[in-house]
């Protein structure tokens, strides 16, 4: 006799890869530090390629191998606001934070569609200086082909300007000064 194995409904098979997901996020991840100097790479390398300062083919060439080094271990991509609100309930997020990451990511993703620039939701996993593992969501998004520097720092500005309140990471990236002090809008 064969026996029947049962079948996994879409949201419940949705559910066990995207815990598989966090969980292979998890166990191999980047210090916040070695995360916050590659970013700050990442943003003065578009400075100086959206002021014309860097050749399209040597800015290419660099921002490829900093995305390489940024987006080589801790992350979790998601397609859909409804998959990455899940794999914030999955990342045991407090319904209060969940609803201020969900709105905040949201409108960023919002205006990169009213641009027509494909994006995706992620959530990146980091170690912290005590040894324990943060979270950092965000929206990913890219630049039509056709771009040039000066659209591509309006676009730029635009998606990242997008929520209501300005993340740390969303006013340095606006290179918007941040005090050590001051604690992210995810922070309780």
């Amino acid at each position: 006799m064969i026996e029947e194995i049962p079948q996994l409904n879409n949201f419940e098979l949705i559910k066990s890869n995207l815990k598989k997901q966090i969980e292979m996020a998890q166990s191999e991840v980047l210090t916040l530090e070695e995360l916050q100097t590659i970013e700050q790479k990442i943003n003065n390398l578009e400075n100086l390629y959206f002021d014309k300062k860097v050749s399209e083919e040597d800015f290419k060439k660099e921002i490829g191998q900093l995305y390489f080094e940024r987006n080589r271990a801790g992350i979790v991509n998601l397609s859909t606001l409804s998959e990455f609100h899940e794999a914030l309930k999955l990342c045991n997020i407090d319904d209060e934070t969940i609803k201020k990451v969900l709105a905040h990511e949201n409108a960023h993703s919002s205006m990169a569609e009213s641009l027509e620039v494909e994006n995706n939701y992620k959530i990146r996993f980091v170690e912290l200086a005590d040894g324990r593992i943060g979270f950092i969501p965000s929206v990913e998004f890219g630049y039509p082909l056709n771009a040039t520097p000066e659209q591509k720092r309006e676009i730029n500005q635009k998606i990242t300007n997008a929520p209501e309140i300005l993340s740390n990471r969303d006013k340095q990236r606006l290179d918007i000064e941040v005090s050590k002090d001051e604690p992210d809008i995810f922070q309780k």
